[in-house]
């Protein structure tokens, strides 16, 4: 950890973001030097009377050092904009987080991500779509990103993992006040699953309702594409959107039901040039991937293999994918591709809650 750091916590406790902090930078030989600035050299900068007076009277209540130290926990890690730890393409964005803190793998947010998000009261086809298209996605290596909330996000996760793969969740509190708490054994998994969480709030910050918007730029700038299913018309989901758009990033969308107010989002997004995502193959182009070439290739569940129709046998009722994997004396990765499968082609559906059923 650089010396830079503990001046960027400062900055970011203010409020200061990257693009300001840039331009005062070019006035000053470094940040220390700007963070000790008198009134009158910054008045020599660009920035408004009104900024001047409010770092003026804030400065002095935060001691960078104290700030630095309080942060220092077992188990998380901090990382700068300026650290060659700090996830590229979030760089590359308009605002990033001065400072992002991380539990779990670091290793993960250089990964190949794509980012998922969508209503916290999905349908039974929000939820049967949403293992569809990522459970593939993920099996092929790539990190599904999302926000670990109730609905999609918290579908999305599941999906990546139940596929064997990694997961990020984008908090909207501190790493270590997960939230919401029905998802803390979710949040483990993620971890043990060498995914990771990370926030740009200090550890100890409380879930805040203005959080949840701010921490959608870092979903989407975590990833080249995002994947909207399923969102109201002020659904939050929209926000992701809309900043990936910002960043020249790709949008897909799952069309729904023009009867279902749930997608009336994704439709929007639609008819505005957003590009449609029926099947996991769609999104292979974006994120220069084979997925479904890749799911094919293995033996075991190709198109009318003894696999699929062994499971199609074990779902006449409804079972839970664990079940699958304990009576067919199949590996979890293999139950869960032939899922995805068979899910593609129409011959089973997501019940909820990792449940399937033969249609």
């Amino acid at each position: 950890m650089n010396n830079h750091t503990k001046y960027l916590l400062a900055f970011q406790k203010l409020g200061i973001g990257y693009q300001t902090l840039q331009k005062l930078l070019t006035h000053f030989t470094n940040i220390e030097e700007l963070w000790r600035a008198s009134e009158s050299q910054l008045r020599t900068t660009a920035v408004s009377q009104e900024f001047i007076e409010k770092f003026m009277r804030r400065c002095h209540t935060i001691r960078p050092d104290q700030l630095l130290d309080d942060v220092q926990i077992p188990g998380i890690q901090i990382i700068s904009v300026v650290d060659s730890r700090y996830p590229v393409l979030l760089r590359e964005t308009h605002s990033p987080p001065l400072v992002l803190f991380v539990r779990g793998s670091i290793d993960s947010l250089f990964t190949k991500c794509l980012t998922v998000v969508g209503t916290r009261k999905p349908t039974s086809y929000g939820r049967s779509a949403t293992h569809a298209l990522i459970r593939p996605i993920a099996q092929d290596g790539v990190t599904i990103v999302s926000g670990l909330a109730y609905g999609i996000d918290t579908e999305a996760h599941e999906a990546a993992l139940a596929a064997g793969g990694q997961t990020i969740a984008v908090l909207g509190s501190g790493v270590d006040m997960v939230y919401p708490r029905q998802n803390e054994e979710l949040a483990e998994r993620i971890l043990a699953r060498r995914g990771a969480l990370i926030s740009e709030y200090p550890p100890g910050t409380e879930p805040q309702k203005h959080f949840f918007p701010q921490r959608n730029r870092i979903m989407a700038g975590l990833s080249p594409a995002t994947v909207i299913i399923e969102a109201g018309k002020k659904s939050g989901a929209l926000i992701t959107a809309r900043l990936a758009l910002d960043e020249n990033r790709e949008v897909f969308a799952v069309p729904g039901p023009i009867t279902s107010d749930a997608s009336i989002g994704p439709n929007t997004l639609l008819s505005q040039g957003a590009t449609v995502v029926r099947y996991a193959q769609d999104l292979h182009q974006s994120l220069g991937l084979d997925i479904y070439g890749a799911v094919q290739k293995n033996d075991q569940i190709r198109a009318g293999s003894p696999t699929e129709e062994k499971l199609l046998a074990l779902l006449t009722e409804p079972r839970h994918v664990d079940e699958l994997v304990a009576i067919s004396h199949l590996s979890a990765s293999v139950v869960n591709a032939t899922l995805s499968v068979l899910e593609m082609k129409g011959r089973i559906r997501h019940l909820g809650g990792m449940h399937y059923v033969r249609n």
